[in-house]
């Protein structure tokens, strides 16, 4: 009887400690709920809080359900549905689909699957219409935009930045941006920033280990991060580097490559089971955001399951946050668990960090609820 009631305890015990927060740098200081409308789910690729210049605070999302953009200055949403074709048409919302609001009446829609960037009003009216690469000539692209919740595009004066895809894998990044700057006023695109020269070096699995993330300091220069370096480096906003400091995750131990062949993937019969596993299963920097006031930033790391957990499905990485402030200065890092808190909605907001919880929502599907969390020293 002793002996099961020890296995119960231990058996508690483990469960306790799926939800906790270990090492608590941050506190949860508030939450923050909105409303969600019938077709709307917490399967959100590209969500963003945005300031307006009343200084209120606007959080959006793209529902792919029904093609539309879901904003908030409230708790109740309001919603602009865009049309898939005609005039206004800027095609059908995907998981690929990205926005960000430039003000508070002018957004822009991304559909890398069109290779366009439209510019829309309030109304779901496309003003302007920008060709990024043609989909019929697969040849002239080596790389394309793409945006999401934790990697989301960011404005600057007339420049949109957005990371890019490669479309192969290549034996030298050295001339390849994986960065473009749009001027969404002319037109204009420009590729910066090439990957790091590890990334000549051997093959490091599935593409999402090769893709930027990036955000604006305080001093209007670039921060930029990649999932498989603990460096983070400034750039300037031409793609100079200025400076590069460690930032290093207690839960990444050295990246190991795949194998040395520089473009595996890019071969003519790759073994992709093993390539998603081995990605899957090795944790990496996912994301870089700052705070609105840039005095705090955010490297979000993805804590990967073990290769074993991976083939039987079990996929959801847990994840942490480190964070420093504008001297580069590390705070400390703190982990999360998967079970309670959603590991693709992680975004700042003028109050802190705000998390997605995945556990209330599973308790009521008509609200979204993110818990904002800042540094204890803070409170």
């Amino acid at each position: 009887m002793k002996i099961l009631l020890r296995l119960l305890f231990l058996l508690l015990l483990i469960s306790c400690k799926k939800d906790l927060i270990v090492n608590e740098v941050l506190s949860e200081t508030d939450q923050k709920s909105f409303k969600l409308n019938s077709t709307s789910t917490l399967n959100i690729n590209s969500a963003e809080f945005f300031i307006n210049k009343d200084d209120n605070e606007i959080f959006s999302f793209l529902n792919t359900n029904d093609n539309s953009l879901v904003y908030y200055l409230s708790s109740s949403p309001k919603k602009i549905e865009f049309a898939s074709e005609g005039e206004n048409g800027v095609g059908r919302f995907s998981i690929t689909t990205s926005h960000h609001f430039i003000s508070q009446d002018s957004i822009l829609i991304l559909q890398t699957e069109m290779g366009k960037l439209f510019l829309s009003n309030l109304d779901g009216k496309i003003l302007k219409s920008i060709d990024l690469f043609d989909l019929n000539d697969r040849g002239s692209f080596v790389n394309y935009p793409t945006g999401s919740t934790l990697k989301p595009m960011i404005s600057y004066g007339e420049i949109l930045f957005a990371g890019c895809n490669f479309v192969k894998f290549f034996n030298d990044y050295s001339n390849y941006g994986t960065l473009q700057k749009i001027n969404f006023k002319n037109s204009q695109l420009e590729n910066i920033i090439s990957l790091p020269k590890k990334y000549d070096e051997n093959f490091w699995g599935t593409m999402f280990k090769y893709r930027i993330s990036f955000c604006l300091s305080e001093k209007g220069t670039l921060l930029v991060s990649f999932p498989i370096d603990d460096e983070v480096y400034e750039y300037d906003l031409e793609g100079k580097l200025q400076a590069s400091f460690t930032c290093k995750s207690e839960y990444v131990e050295n990246v190991k490559p795949f194998n040395a062949n520089k473009v595996y993937g890019s071969g003519s019969s790759p073994d992709w089971g093993k390539i998603n596993s081995y990605s899957l299963s090795n944790s990496d920097y996912t994301a870089l955001i700052s705070h609105p006031n840039k005095k705090q930033y955010y490297r979000i790391v993805y804590i990967r399951p073990s290769q074993g957990d991976v083939t039987t499905g079990k996929k959801i990485p847990d994840f942490s946050v480190i964070v420093f402030d504008e001297k580069h200065q590390i705070q400390g890092e703190q982990r999360f668990s998967s079970s309670k808190f959603d590991h693709t909605l992680v975004m700042a907001t003028e109050g802190g960090l705000a998390i997605a919880r995945k556990d209330l929502y599973d308790e009521n599907n008509e609200e979204l609820v993110f818990s904002i969390f800042n540094l204890n020293g803070d409170l």
